[in-house]
């Protein structure tokens, strides 16, 4: 078993923590692409160079990078510790080893109601492992082009239902179906015309762990 960390925007926390959200796609880098000559029409993807590997969707794939069923992802997401070690009016229940305050800050986290206050927030890819609130323990992972999502899944990657459609998880973005709300919460992530580019995606199953 290993661990690794992952990131995952405020909204989708608030799924996660709500019990809502229990999938996430990731692009498969690099993609693959049809080369002919290598093997007979079949998908290959590059190594290095000009060197190509086989690649078939069916089959699991033992370079994925976010590890296979039964590893564990820890959440990185936005993320503020508070100090008072240096002079701040900040509180600590323990400071960090060597300053004389403990082996830990108190630690706030975007994705909670209420706490807009702090003044600065640290991006979630600076989270260290120790001021992770989340385990996630990988339950299945597959591979599939972007647009074969299907509904049921939309729900699992967290898109709610709301008034009249489906709510993105993205601010002031819904749609009627669950789809058409993912195809809007995926650009408004990794950019517009990138639901029409239909990548291959990691199909990543979790369960939170206590």
């Amino acid at each position: 078993m290993k661990e690794r960390p992952i990131l995952f925007s405020s909204p989708m926390v608030r799924a996660i923590l709500a019990g809502t959200k229990t999938q996430t796609r990731r692009v498969v880098k690099p993609q693959p692409v049809e080369l002919p000559d290598f093997n007979r029409g079949g998908l290959s993807y590059n190594v290095r160079g000009s060197v190509y590997r086989a690649w078939n969707p069916a089959v699991m794939d033992p370079h994925c990078p976010y590890g296979q069923p039964g590893d564990r992802l820890w959440v990185r997401e936005t993320w503020a510790p508070q100090s008072d070690c240096e002079g701040s009016a900040y509180r600590w229940t323990a400071g960090l080893e060597g300053s004389g305050c403990g082996p830990r800050p108190i630690t706030h986290y975007r994705a909670d109601a209420g706490e807009h206050w702090i003044e600065r927030w640290r991006p979630s890819i600076h989270m260290p492992r120790w001021a992770s609130r989340i385990l996630l323990e990988i339950v299945a992972i597959r591979v599939e082009r972007l647009q074969d999502i299907s509904g049921a899944d939309c729900i699992a990657e967290g898109i709610a239902s709301a008034p009249g459609g489906w709510w993105s998880g993205a601010t002031g973005q819904s749609s009627p179906t669950p789809v058409g709300a993912y195809a809007l919460l995926w650009e408004s992530i990794h950019g517009p015309g990138l639901w029409a580019a239909n990548p291959w995606v990691w199909v990543i199953e979790f369960r939170r762990l206590p």
